[in-house]
């Protein structure tokens, strides 16, 4: 098999992953009533990552129309893209299941434990760490890095209305929380 086919074998077979993580979470989990509405930013938002995660790769996948944008395929970038892509993947799956491990019958209790240890959108980071196994695994100078690009466009939008949510609901114990842990990736403690 050409390594370039390899690349979109893996880079399909990761998001099916991830996405059937995302539905497994989803599943038995309780709504969220006081979440504030998207609004127009918000649905731009997710319409951009949309767009970066599944329908640029899907062109690139179903068609020739971004063979104009192809660069040749390196080993290095298809092993480095796998193993960036099956960390997203544990990182996601670890961040879901110490969700659902806290999750009583009064609801959501605040999660301080297992990768929320460390960082307080660990499923945001496995995503971005997503983008970056797309850049490497579809060797495209537009569907590599559009799943990169439309991440970082629904993340600068969505942490700070989750932030908001979390503040809210938590209140001092999230403001705690918070100061000792970084957003997306471990960080210095604030302040």
């Amino acid at each position: 098999m050409e390594p370039r086919q390899v690349g979109k074998l893996v880079w399909v077979a990761l998001l099916l992953g991830l996405c059937l993580q995302r539905f497994l979470a989803e599943r038995g989990a309780p709504r969220d009533e006081a979440s504030e509405p998207l609004g127009a930013l918000g649905v731009l938002a997710r319409l951009a990552a949309l767009s970066g995660l599944v329908v640029a790769p899907g062109i690139y996948l179903a068609s020739d129309a971004l063979a104009p944008f192809d660069w040749p395929v390196a080993a290095w970038k298809l092993w480095f893209g796998l193993g960036a892509g099956l960390a997203a993947s544990l990182l996601v799956l670890h961040s879901y299941r110490t969700l659902a491990k806290a999750r009583g019958e009064e609801g959501q209790a605040l999660v301080t434990s297992g990768p929320y240890a460390h960082v307080r959108h660990p499923v945001a980071s496995g995503w971005l760490l997503w983008g970056v196994a797309q850049a490497l695994l579809l060797p495209n100078d537009v569907a590599g890095p559009a799943g990169l690009g439309g991440l970082v466009i629904y993340l600068l939008v969505e942490i700070p209305r989750e932030e908001r949510r979390l503040f809210a609901r938590y209140g001092d114990d999230y403001a705690r929380y918070w100061r000792r842990t970084g957003a997306l990736w471990p960080g210095k403690p604030k302040r």
